[in-house]
């Protein structure tokens, strides 16, 4: 009978694999198994074999297998076969593979390109490598209009783009850039890509309204943070240096909102009680709250309109996925109606998470 050496079985199995001889399994500790498989590198051969029988392997290996004293790495049985040779950067096992390599590369020839009547070097490798890339004959798919064409005699322009002297004239025609809807050269496309690409993760984040349910970019006009829809109810032209006005505008309009409501079925304003998310037993609770929790806040929770509830929705379920920040999400919202829209403009314009 064997033992099984894998942790989870719970009680003895029997297996039939290849015959009628009858296996036993039944459990180990973790800590066994994780002993027998933990690996070792022999020093002789290179090969992978387990912590309890590496020293029996090592003292088998060194006794019968020979390393190859040229550093290909080959482990032979005994001694290094004679049939395997070693020659430039090359090696093998058989005559056949060094009369190949000696052919290609140390037979003196004289050769001349059949398509460009020009004459290479003295080795048949050197004139297989002009055949298939550099002989101005050769045929490749260019990567602009993918047709399988001539190479052509390469310029010093093609030489320095890296580009066949076809993909450096194919590539001088334009196409319309998908982002900016300017003219582009095919051949600086890519290049031009990359330049909206940077732009795009240098973008600074925008600055969205401190209302958590509005989308809005923030206004520049009052010290809130506020935009100006959010903000226009709470606007007196009266001086008010100290700001002292400003907050009690703040407190009073927290106070309709909690005791009374918006009156709006739709309101998902958590501090709204016309959403149903919040109830008071008396009028100083409503009071001790705003004081102790909504006035200390550096966000508001002011009702908005209903267009502005559903796109924040919509802000909601592009949340979730995690991959853009609230702000970038906002401003998409804003800008687009649905969410197909909303999706490729973040890909466009909006730094994402993991880049920032």
């Amino acid at each position: 009978m064997l033992q099984n050496t894998f942790p989870y079985f719970k009680k003895t199995l029997y297996l039939l694999p290849f015959g009628p001889t009858l296996v036993q399994l039944s459990a180990y500790s973790s800590e066994t198994v994780n002993s027998v498989s933990s690996d070792n590198v022999c020093s002789n051969c290179g090969a992978t074999v387990a912590a309890t029988s590496k020293i029996m392997h090592e003292n088998f290996c060194l006794r019968n297998n020979v390393k190859c004293p040229h550093g290909c790495g080959k482990v032979f049985l005994r001694t290094v076969p004679e049939n395997h040779w070693h020659c430039c950067e090359a090696y093998g096992d058989d005559e056949a593979s060094f009369n190949r390599h000696r052919k290609y590369y140390h037979e003196p020839v004289t050769l001349e390109c059949s398509r460009c009547s020009q004459a290479v070097s003295t080795r048949l490798v050197d004139h297989c490598v002009h055949v298939a890339t550099s002989c101005p004959y050769t045929l490749h798919e260019c990567r602009f209009c993918h047709l399988m064409v001539p190479k052509m005699e390469a310029s010093t322009d093609a030489l320095l783009s890296g580009m066949s002297q076809h993909e450096l004239e194919c590539g001088s025609k334009t196409t319309e850039c998908p982002r900016c809807k300017r003219n582009v050269r095919l051949r600086d496309l890519e290049s031009h890509m990359k330049l909206h690409e940077l732009n795009r993760v240098s973008k600074p984040k925008p600055v969205i309204c401190s209302n958590v349910n509005c989308i809005r970019e923030a206004a520049t006009s009052n010290e809130l943070k506020l935009c100006d829809f959010c903000f226009g109810p709470l606007y007196s032209p009266v001086n008010d240096p100290t700001g002292q006005k400003l907050r009690s505008r703040v407190e009073r309009r927290y106070i309709l909102q909690l005791n009374s409501g918006c009156g709006n079925t739709w309101c998902k304003n958590k501090e709204c009680k016309s959403s149903g998310m919040v109830s008071f037993k008396n009028f100083g609770e409503i009071l001790n709250h705003i004081k102790t929790q909504l006035m200390s806040s550096p966000v508001f929770y002011f009702c908005v309109d209903l267009a502005t509830t559903k796109k924040m929705l919509m802000v909601s379920l592009l949340l979730d996925e995690h991959e853009y920040d609230r702000a970038w999400i906002c401003k998409a919202v804003q800008a687009n109606v649905n969410i197909d829209d909303v999706r490729s403009w973040l890909s466009n314009n909006a730094v994402r998470i993991d880049e920032a």
